[in-house]
């Protein structure tokens, strides 16, 4: 028997839209086939990528103790399960930078499976049947008849190559945790409402919807849309007649609400606390239109890759939304209806939240709706009539990608622009041991005490009061500033400063003198120019 031949069997002798946990070890070579090009894609340049400041972060977090770690979290803006994990995973294996970015290329591999599970909802019907209702007497729409494997097999490719999902999955940061928490969340929201009786469905829903609110606080909208989300499905129960449903489906409802709210109850001073914080003092400035072009243009591509032509990208994937939200409105069913509001919905909350109150509409924090917007895509294509049509628009699509993600590379040029990484090396090639090194911003100080050997050589020019959340003030101590008795003692002949913007911001005295200059070109943040400046004590 044919491996397809053995899912269209497999797939009759379920109900519509349950999960099909064998679809792995059927296709388990498919699948390591997809995890190889996951990991292999993810990998190039991941290691001559330099280590920007929101991944110091991360790094200069983990590494303090448990308890030390816990109250910088707090003191911070994040919600703490990311970090929770991270460290786990560090003290597992250590902290070298192939460990700790491969701990988000882990969380991609692991997604695969999710995904091929979460399609195997595309042709669930929106509500389940009454109790005296055959599962083969409901309706599947027009529009649903192709084959969940297909639209699993599309999304998987996508995503595997998907220039977004490749560069949050090379940083050290939440959002493939939150990527990966999405999908499984809104599977197991389909298979509470597949089966509304059965709470402990709707308990494990509640959990992962917990976990996700837990990994970051974009996390607040997603899990509201999709309560509204059940809300209306409740009314499509209702308007149904399907009262024993309707009834359960209610007290499934109720438990995850009063299960999610009673969970995040723990987290909530610590929550308000800190966005008083961010209120007082954020970077992002006021919403602009720089903000949807960015956001929108980075789902498909990058602002990097495309140049001067971000506006016209931009039109094109929101013409390309458009297209996938009346796709998905016409396939119908549960996957149909889902993926269009919460594509939709959650995007519209962010930018009335950040219109209102304070702009958070910056394109990392949309994981968890890109990944969706992924598997919208993967529908639409999927549901396409003609196998060489279909076939056209898939591969249009990943080659796309790659040609996206290989302009990226290129104009971003790892290999050839380390910025703190190279600056780092030409300092401790020529510092000698009376020597002192001095970084003049937080912004750069921490990923340079990630490739220095000797971090107690170096120095922050700063001060405690001088530094916010958002500049790292909750991973700082005391010892990280430069002493001013230390750099004007006679015993030090030398001095080197290193600045993030190529130029020196502060003048250290008439009894120091330029000796040499050298600057390094950087593709991260805070990196463009990292200029690092010798001095010589003045004879």
């Amino acid at each position: 028997m044919t491996g397809e031949s053995e899912d269209v069997e497999k797939t009759a002798q379920r109900p519509e839209g349950a999960c099909d946990h064998g679809i792995i070890t059927r296709h388990w070579k498919w699948f390591a086939f997809v995890a190889a090009l996951t990991v292999g894609i993810r990998c190039i340049g991941l290691l001559a990528r330099c280590m920007w400041f929101d991944e110091s972060m991360s790094w200069r977090t983990v590494i303090l103790p448990w308890p030390e770690m816990i109250e910088s979290v707090q003191v911070n803006t994040h919600a703490p399960l990311f970090f929770i994990l991270f460290k786990g995973w560090g003290d597992v294996w250590g902290e070298s930078l192939v460990v700790l970015r491969g701990f988000n290329v882990f969380l991609a591999v692991a997604t695969l499976p999710v995904i091929a599970w979460f399609m195997q909802c595309t042709r669930a019907p929106l509500w389940a049947p009454s109790p005296a209702q055959s599962t083969h007497d409901r309706a599947v729409p027009e529009a649903a008849v192709w084959s969940p494997w297909d639209a699993a097999v599309i999304a998987m490719l996508l995503f595997a190559v998907n220039p977004y999902q490749i560069r949050m999955a090379s940083q050290m940061r939440m959002y493939p945790l939150m990527a990966i928490f999405s999908l499984l969340s809104s599977l197991l929201l389909f298979r509470a409402i597949e089966r509304p009786a059965r709470m402990r469905r709707w308990f494990s829903f509640a959990v992962v919807a917990l976990l996700m609110m837990y990994t970051h606080y974009f996390g607040l909208f997603f899990v509201a849309a999709q309560f509204v989300f059940l809300a209306g499905w409740l009314c499509k129960s209702l308007l149904a007649r399907e009262r024993p449903v309707s009834i359960q489906a209610i007290q499934g409802v109720f438990v995850a609400a009063v299960s999610v709210a009673l969970g995040w109850l723990a987290w909530l001073p610590t929550f308000l606390d800190q966005r008083q914080r961010v209120q007082d003092d954020w970077w992002t400035g006021p919403l602009n239109s720089w903000n949807f072009i960015n956001v929108a243009v980075d789902w498909m591509a990058s602002t990097r890759a495309v140049g001067a032509s971000a506006d016209i990208v931009a039109m094109l994937v929101a013409v390309l939304t458009v297209v996938i939200l009346l796709r998905l409105l016409s396939v119908g069913g549960v996957m149909g209806y889902y993926l269009a509001w919460m594509i939709l919905f959650p995007v519209v909350m962010v930018v009335g939240y950040s219109a209102m109150k304070t702009n958070i509409m910056v394109s990392r924090y949309f994981a968890p709706i890109q990944v969706l917007w992924l598997m919208g895509l993967a529908v639409s294509i999927a549901s396409i009539p003609g196998s060489v049509a279909r076939d056209a628009a898939r591969d249009l699509a990943i080659f796309f990608s790659l040609v996206a993600q290989s302009t990226h590379l290129y104009n971003e040029d790892v290999w050839q622009r380390g910025g703190i990484r190279d600056a780092v090396a030409c300092v401790e090639r020529e510092l000698r041991p009376d020597e002192t090194v001095i970084v003049d911003s937080s912004l750069i100080y921490f990923p340079a005490t990630f490739y220095a050997h000797d971090r107690s050589r170096w120095r922050m020019m700063s001060d405690v009061e001088g530094l916010v959340f958002s500049t790292g003030m909750p991973v700082t101590t005391e010892a990280d500033f430069a002493n001013p008795q230390e750099m004007d003692s006679p015993s030090s002949q030398g001095l080197w400063v290193v600045s993030s913007q190529g130029r020196v911001d502060f003048d250290p005295g008439d009894q120091w003198t330029i000796a040499d200059q050298q600057y390094f070109q950087g593709s991260q943040p805070f990196q463009e120019l990292v200029m690092v400046t010798h001095f010589q004590r003045s004879m």
